[in-house]
């Protein structure tokens, strides 16, 4: 067809007819046949470049001008060795054009390889490029079918490096991660996993090993567990014992779930493990001092309202110090190998002076560790009875410490702390409650300060994992401009399960999500990645989005995956009409201000994904015009007030929506809004706060 026709002007002519008189219905229908392979070539989403036997371009549509830069007439006619392929890989295509013509047979022919290529620039950029050959006319003509791989790795980079990132945060909170292949019977385990159960990284281990590994008086358990989360669907959720080679005892809490093939046959388990071990050790050791428990209350008004280490330590000092009517109550840290001894805020009877700062622990001459044997609390009654080094008691005197009890606090069998309560010019006999009390406060402390932290570590690895599942928003929505917000709660409030994802369906359909999972910390987490995955896959499906939701919500309310509910307004815009479908489960109503100032509120058509094995979805449809907008929120916007009787709500939303100036940009209203839910509440938030805003 490329040698037998040519252009003058819009008239195609036959150059090669073999008679003067034609046959005009053959030139008809090659005509239409013309005319339909260059429409294909216009409408075509991938690049379509066409070559002669001797490697001149005869065809470039415009799918090919838009990636390679040049226009179709600067190509027509032109080496594609000279312009489209890279100088590196010119030679080896010249090689392999001469190959085929003198073989027949072509390396790269009817293949999909991956290449790089070349931009009119200069730049270079990795395709996937599919070749076939044509005989036409006794003629080989070479087409070549091209997509642009750009996007393609950088997104494939950063979720390479969100991985990453997410593995660099698991490994630095003590968490390991496990896989347990149920047909081949293998596990594999992170690197903080073999930490965890103190095994080198060259082990091989099966379930039936790490049983072995399991206390003996856990092992039932852990089986049962496993037995009882493959047969019911259910989470795995146990704490367990396990035995190190040293013999040492070490607390898991482990958490995971099956996964199952299309027969309904389970494959693997997937989950994680936290070492507790210190916040085990804790409570066991406090149970042994429940003839203090009233005491113990007291000081645990003082201290259970707070999460900071810091301020539980001096909450804990200064109720200790008053109750038992003492001069001085500190903690003092140790940190022996780099010869420091630091004493933070300390509860001190008026008048006296504070004992905070650094110490340089050979200055007194002295190993801390000598005055705790065994752990045993250090007991003075009167340091003049003492034969203390004489810089060790110069300094006790000049910081006037007469009297004393002193705590040993251990981490890892070192001395790490120590609680002191003194007297700081009179002597005083310590009974053996006085002593007993101390003790048990010490630990209560630590008991805290220790939870204070684990509680840390889970906000953290929450906060990660929320920050790596939320998807960065596409760039350009042809005719729509997006803006997601989120902001945390207090530091005093646990990590929710709020979320937004914005996706491309296809070349003009993009979907618009906003969410909220049930739940708080690592299960509202782990539950956000399950239903935002899950709700990917049934909208990637292609059916409607009143049956995908439906479906969706079958899958998790039949296989228990989850274990409360979640609120989700799930939209998809065509870009070609500018329609918004959407089903909205229980979700706060959504709010479209029309470019007049006319307000319409989306209300749900069904309820929470979940809730209702047999819940069944209606989809409902906007048309966007101009400048209308769309707000997409979360309870935690709505919820703002100062008390429970006084929230926002829909009321107070609609009436910071339509009062925004219309010249404001999306981003900067949806700042606007949250600030103004900040001023209703004033700038208290109970929960997470998540905000998806839309302008055509």
């Amino acid at each position: 067809m490329f040698r037998a026709l040519r252009r003058e002007g819009n008239t195609l002519i036959n150059v090669h007819s073999r008679s003067e008189k034609h046959d005009l219905t053959a030139l008809a229908t090659l005509r239409r046949s013309e005319a339909h392979h260059a429409a294909v070539l216009e409408v075509a989403l991938d690049c379509i470049v066409t070559i002669d036997s001797q490697g001149l371009i005869r065809e470039f549509n415009p799918a090919a001008e838009r990636t390679f830069g040049y226009t179709r007439d600067e190509t027509l006619g032109k080496s594609i060795s000279e312009t489209l392929i890279p100088p590196s890989l010119r030679s080896a295509h010249a090689a392999g054009f001469a190959h085929y013509f003198a073989t027949g047979e072509g390396p790269i022919l009817q293949k999909r390889i991956e290449v790089p290529a070349m931009r009119k620039d200069g730049s270079e950029f990795p395709v996937e490029l599919t070749v076939t050959p044509v005989q036409i006319e006794g003629e080989t003509i070479f087409t070549a079918y091209i997509r642009d791989l750009t996007a393609t790795r950088e997104r494939e980079r950063d979720l390479k490096e969100s991985e990453e990132r997410l593995h660099r945060t698991l490994e630095a909170t003590h968490v390991g991660t496990w896989r347990w292949d149920l047909l081949a019977n293998t596990l594999i385990w992170s690197e903080s996993m073999y930490a965890m159960l103190g095994r080198s990284e060259d082990v091989e281990p099966t379930f039936e090993s790490f049983i072995e590994w399991v206390h003996p008086d856990d092992r039932t358990a852990v089986q049962n567990a496993v037995t009882t989360s493959l047969r019911d669907k259910s989470e795995y959720d146990i704490e367990l014992r396990v035995i190190w080679p040293d013999g040492s005892v070490h607390w898991h809490a482990a958490k995971g779930c099956g996964f199952y093939d299309a027969s309904d046959i389970a494959t693997h388990m997937e989950g994680l493990s936290i070492d507790v071990t210190e916040r085990k050790r804790a409570e066991e050791e406090l149970r042994t001092h429940a003839d203090y428990e009233a005491l113990q209350n007291k000081i645990g008004k003082a201290v259970r309202t707070l999460r900071d280490p810091d301020g539980i330590q001096q909450a804990s000092a200064h109720a200790l110090g008053e109750l038992m009517q003492v001069d001085r109550c500190y903690f003092s840290f140790y940190d022996i190998p780099a010869d420091t001894r630091w004493i933070g805020q300390d509860f001190r009877r008026e008048g006296m002076p504070s004992l905070a700062g650094t110490y340089k622990i050979s200055d007194f001459q002295v190993n801390p560790e000598d005055y705790h044997p065994d752990g045993q609390t250090l007991i003075v009654n009167d340091v003049e009875t003492w034969s203390f080094p004489a810089p060790l008691l110069a300094a006790m005197k000049r910081l006037r410490v007469r009297a004393a009890l002193a705590v040993p606090i251990y981490d890892a069998g070192r001395l790490s702390a120590t609680l002191t309560v003194a007297m700081a010019d009179t002597t005083r006999f310590w009974t053996d409650a006085e002593i007993a009390l101390v003790e048990a406060v010490a630990l209560q402390t630590r008991n805290a300060v220790e939870e204070a932290r684990a509680q840390q570590r889970e906000s953290r690895i929450a906060t990660a994992l929320q920050a790596a599942l939320q998807p960065l928003a596409p760039d350009v929505i042809p005719g729509l401009e997006i803006a997601p917000f989120m902001k945390p709660a207090l530091e005093e409030a646990s990590i929710g399960g709020d979320f937004y994802d914005v996706f491309a369906l296809n070349a003009t359909c993009y979907a618009l999500v906003i969410g909220d999972v049930s739940g708080k910390g690592l299960a509202a987490a782990a539950q956000l990645a399950t239903v935002r995955n899950m709700l990917r896959t049934v909208l990637y499906q292609k059916a409607p989005l009143d049956e995908s939701i439906s479906d969706l919500n079958a899958i998790l309310t039949n296989h228990d995956l989850l274990t409360g509910y979640v609120t989700v307004f799930c939209s998809v815009y065509d870009s070609t009409n500018s329609t918004l479908k959407y089903v909205s489960c229980g979700h706060e109503p959504g709010l479209l201000r029309r470019s007049d100032g006319a307000l319409e509120t989306l209300d749900p058509c069904g309820p929470p994904l979940g809730v209702a094995e047999q819940a069944r979805y209606m989809a409902r449809s906007i048309t966007l015009a101009k400048h209308d907008t769309l707000l997409l929120y979360t309870d935690g916007l709505s919820e703002a007030g100062v008390t429970r009787l006084s929230l926002l709500g829909t009321t107070g939303l609609i009436r910071l929506l339509t009062g925004l100036p219309a010249d404001l940009s999306l981003p900067e209203a949806a700042q606007r809004i949250v600030a103004g839910a900040g001023d209703f509440a004033h700038g208290v938030f109970r929960d997470d706060i998540c905000v998806l805003m839309a302008r055509r």
